[in-house]
């Protein structure tokens, strides 16, 4: 190569470093320099005082010394109930059930098998079940008759009016009573 290229190709090499360099230290100046004043906001408006109101306190509601039943409890004996699979009560109940089945000479205080295995009283009832408590059938029922129903008792009616209700125990956590009727309509001849 003659000494000329060689000089030419030594100067290109100094300004691509020295454009290199100075690339460098130009970012580094304007990092710096950006990190150390402060951000330029643009001025905002003043705001204009709003008349304060205090705020309204929410009232609180004090726990019920009286426990309520669980939902999810609630729920699962429903859906026993509409599926047929009545074995799944039994955990959900006392070791010792009331069992009352309107019109028969069944069963008073039983263990929790045979409450259950009663279930399949059930059977013959037909879908769809009514477990609205605000019913207006329903509530007349539990209001007629609170020595065998509570407030809080769990009251189901079948479209063929086959009833069944239970009854938690105090702890509201497991099932107490059971009590099976072929047609609700029964309650009306006591």
């Amino acid at each position: 190569m003659p000494t000329f290229q060689k000089g030419i190709s030594a100067i290109y090499i100094l300004i691509s470093v020295i454009i290199l360099t100075s690339a460098i230290a130009g970012a580094y100046y304007l990092g710096t320099k950006n990190q150390a004043s402060p951000p330029v906001s643009s001025p905002s408006p003043t705001p204009t005082p709003q008349p304060t109101s205090t705020p309204t306190p929410t009232p609180q509601i004090s726990p019920s010394p009286f426990p309520t039943p669980k939902a999810d409890l609630i729920e699962n004996i429903k859906a026993s109930v509409i599926s047929k699979n009545y074995a799944a009560l039994e955990g959900y109940s006392e070791n010792q059930v009331n069992l009352i089945i309107e019109a028969t000479e069944c069963c008073g205080i039983v263990d929790k098998a045979k409450a259950i295995k009663e279930l399949n009283y059930l059977n013959s009832a037909t879908f769809p079940w009514n477990f609205d408590q605000t019913d207006p059938i329903i509530v007349e029922i539990k209001q007629k008759y609170p020595q065998i129903f509570s407030k809080d008792s769990l009251i189901g009616i079948a479209a063929n009016d086959f009833m069944v209700a239970f009854t938690l125990n105090s702890n509201m956590d497991k099932i107490a009573k059971i009590y099976l009727a072929a047609t609700y309509k029964l309650l009306n001849n006591k």
